[in-house]
């Protein structure tokens, strides 16, 4: 018993460093986190929560999505899966509240930070499926021209203006969208 979780906390590591699905899902169904050292917990939480989610089981990895803490690496990855878990649970405030304390935590990273603005893409897009256009408009808006995700949020902010009735910005939009 000794040597078979020492050997799998080997393994785990092993498969992380590795991207080995196969082997993480092995070691993740046969040992508890408690059982790994401290330093592995971060990693193992977030593994977990992809785990979970691949097996549709939304509130388990949001929940273990969660519980990565701010001072870690995997805390962006995290976060923004937490919201894209919560939001196929139709729990769009929980939602909300991951992608904004994604886009909060990443603001001194600087405008065209990426995880900072997959937060603010998914904000806009949980006010668009709340069906409050004018927040969606306005999250879309902060999106930085210089970003790969602006010519996705000017579409969608094109959509928002759409659904709102402003007919002459979804022009402006669309202009915008097709112009050299």
């Amino acid at each position: 018993s000794h040597y078979l979780k020492q050997a799998l906390q080997k393994l785990s590591l092993a498969a992380d460093n590795l991207n080995d699905d196969t082997l993480l899902n092995y070691a993740i169904s046969k040992v508890q986190i408690e059982d790994f050292p401290k330093e592995s917990h971060d990693m193992l939480r977030f593994r977990f929560g992809e785990y979970y989610m691949r097996k549709n089981k939304y509130a388990d990895a949001a929940a273990s999505f969660s519980k990565v803490p701010l001072s870690s690496s995997f805390f962006p990855k995290a976060k923004y899966l937490e919201g894209l878990s919560d939001v196929k649970q139709n729990d769009l405030s929980g939602a909300l509240r991951a992608f904004a304390a994604l886009a909060e935590e990443r603001r001194g990273a600087g405008a065209t930070d990426t995880d900072r603005v997959a937060g603010l893409m998914g904000m806009a897009r949980v006010y668009y499926q709340a069906k409050h256009w004018d927040q969606a408009i306005g999250i879309y808006r902060r999106i930085p021209r210089d970003t790969e995700l602006w010519h996705d949020a000017l579409f969608e902010q094109a959509w928002a203006h759409m659904r709102n009735a402003q007919f002459r910005s979804v022009l402006s939009q669309l202009h915008s969208l097709h112009s050299a």
